[in-house]
């Protein structure tokens, strides 16, 4: 009797201690896979890294020429120096901002697909639908906004 109640107690012991490294390493996985996850955290990137990343993408899934992207950047420049007047001028819940700032991006699109040639073009539509759906995405993860409680 004393040797199955033994047994029985180092069982328990082994399947506590296995539950416990296996609960650890989950969390470990857990803790680098999701709260670590680039992104999800920490300080918001730097404006011009991100205008710099995304122009690196559009050239290189675009194959721009040189002369392609000097113009790309261009525009960038442009549509940056807009969108900064933009926020001097207004408040970005209000229905007729928002109006504008939709008209100054679609403009912006519009001198992008002006300098592509036609194979680009159809890359590039599919890089904004890309683009559109994460901003979707990032918006539905916010919630609602000032506009929806009007």
């Amino acid at each position: 009797m004393m040797q199955s109640s033994r047994k029985l107690f180092f069982s328990f012991a082994l399947v506590f201690s296995g539950g416990v490294v296996v609960g650890a390493l989950g969390y470990r996985y857990y803790d680098v896979q999701v709260v670590a996850a680039p992104g999800r955290s920490g300080p918001p990137p730097n404006p011009e890294e991100v205008r710099k990343r995304i122009i690196k993408e559009l050239s290189e899934r675009l194959k721009l020429t040189p002369e392609q992207s000097k113009q790309l950047d261009g525009i960038f420049d442009e549509t940056h120096k807009r969108f900064m007047e933009f926020r001097e001028r207004h408040h970005p819940e209000e229905e007729a901002q928002r109006k504008e700032r939709e008209q100054i991006r679609q403009e912006h699109n519009d001198k992008i697909r002006a300098i592509l040639t036609p194979e680009q073009k159809v890359e590039f539509e599919k890089i904004r639908q890309e683009r559109e759906e994460m901003r979707k995405q990032a918006e539905k993860k916010k919630g609602p906004g000032p506009e929806s409680s009007r």
